[in-house]
């Protein structure tokens, strides 16, 4: 893949598609997909989601993967102590198990609302060239190794 490529677009952000090759290996990320979703949902301190994420970057290391870890950010109504500890997370796994950290997936897009579905969470498909502009740089050299 190069920067620039024409991709196909399927269904961004409204499901998963499960005739993809990689569906039938994809459960142990969906479970701490889960996990975290439900640690968040419950207020529970982001110590506990940090070990999760942890955990499934080192299981991505012992298996030979190349992590390229992507940081988030959670809503404002959860506090910004809990915001910023959510958001700081990403950085202090990725030091902590040197792995490349692209720090927020949706810098320079969140805030506009034009890139953004109607909820206001998800990026539209309009937002996909920023999108692979916020990894692309990160991404490329795990591929070149």
């Amino acid at each position: 893949m190069r920067k620039g490529a024409k991709l196909q677009q399927y269904f961004a952000g409204t499901h998963l598609n499960p005739n993809v090759t990689w569906w039938e290996k994809s459960a142990p990320f969906f479970a701490y997909i889960n996990r975290c979703q439900s640690l968040l949902q419950q207020g529970l301190p982001v110590a506990d989601v940090s070990s999760n994420l942890e955990s499934l970057v080192r299981l991505g290391k012992d298996a030979g993967a190349k992590i390229l870890l992507i940081g988030m950010r959670i809503p404002p109504n959860y506090g910004p102590a809990y915001t910023t500890s959510f958001h700081d997370m990403y950085g202090v796994v990725a030091a902590r198990e040197r792995v490349a950290l692209v720090p927020f997936f949706l810098d320079g897009i969140a805030l506009d609302e034009g890139l953004m579905q109607d909820d206001g969470l998800h990026p539209n498909s309009e937002a996909q060239p920023k999108l692979l502009d916020q990894v692309w740089p990160r991404l490329l050299p795990l591929l070149k190794k």
